[in-house]
């Protein structure tokens, strides 16, 4: 005989006791809902609310991220006038013709840069109006701020180029404390190993031209160490470029056809033993 489906309690029918059921488990549901929200809400503000808890996230986001900012801008803010310190007072400036002259690099903000100033200089040092320091070195600039000569720490004076082509000393006179000379994050120059001259860090700005070569040099095929070698620049010979491109391992430049040296590339910066050299000076 076929069975009988379980009566439902008496009085009650199966709609209604279906109804009670799904209200129950409804019943419970909300409690346990409204518990985890106040719990949510006592331990994190405003958790409850998924938008009041993605702004503040992003508001702590935001306020980690500024405080990063500033005090790696306030670090390296703090750099870069510690080396500045250490350059400011009077420097005997010889060579180029520039005559017995006396360079003042000055502590206080000017129109340009730092202040500074020359005394009984000849040529575009009897211009000097103002000074920056640069990663390399130091920066003279003149009358309207435009930068009139390169300078970088040579041992125990600064060694740079003006603008019209002069080669001159900078030689301490006041005490100027020179210890970071061989400063480990600047690119050398291998001829003396110490800070190249920014001039000479800097890529050619018209070409052809004609540079000079500071070490020995790999010409290679292809604008990259791994490239076959078409042969080497001896140190100090000059060679001609024709452009210049940026390379995950530094600027590689161009030599043109029929120059008396293969036609390849060679390397504008070159790294050795951890160390980044400069490969030639702009000039020859």
């Amino acid at each position: 005989m076929p069975t009988e489906a379980p009566s439902a309690s008496p009085g009650v029918s199966p709609c209604q006791r279906t109804n009670v059921l799904a209200y129950g488990h409804k019943r419970r549901l909300t409690i346990l809902f409204e518990h985890r929200h106040w719990w949510a809400s006592r331990s994190f503000p405003n958790r409850g609310n998924p938008h009041s808890r993605d702004n503040f996230l992003v508001r702590n986001m935001r306020a980690a991220l500024l405080a990063l900012v500033i005090t790696a801008a306030f670090s390296g803010s703090t750099t870069a006038q510690n080396r500045a310190a250490n350059l400011v007072g009077s420097w005997q400036a010889s060579g180029g013709g520039v005559g017995a002259c006396t360079v003042e690099l000055g502590n206080l903000n000017g129109l340009f840069g730092l202040t500074a100033s020359s005394r009984l200089c000849l040529g575009q040092l009897g211009f000097l109006n103002g000074w920056k320091g640069e990663a390399n070195g130091v920066s003279l600039l003149g009358l309207n701020g435009e930068v009139i000569g390169s300078f970088a720490v040579n041992g125990g004076e600064l060694k740079g180029r003006m603008n019209d082509g002069t080669i001159i000393s900078l030689t301490p006179a006041s005490g100027q404390n020179l210890v970071s000379a061989r400063s480990a994050d600047c690119i050398h120059n291998p001829d003396h190993g110490y800070c190249a001259d920014p001039s000479e860090v800097a890529l050619p700005t018209a070409f052809p031209v004609a540079v000079k070569a500071l070490h020995p040099l790999a010409i290679r095929q292809r604008p990259t160490a791994q490239s076959t070698s078409l042969g080497t620049i001896p140190d100090g010979q000059c060679f001609i470029i024709e452009g210049c491109t940026d390379t995950s391992e530094g600027a590689k430049c161009h030599i043109p056809e029929a120059t008396g040296i293969p036609s390849g590339w060679a390397s504008k910066h070159f790294i050795q033993d951890g160390t980044w050299f400069v490969g030639f000076q702009n000039f020859c």
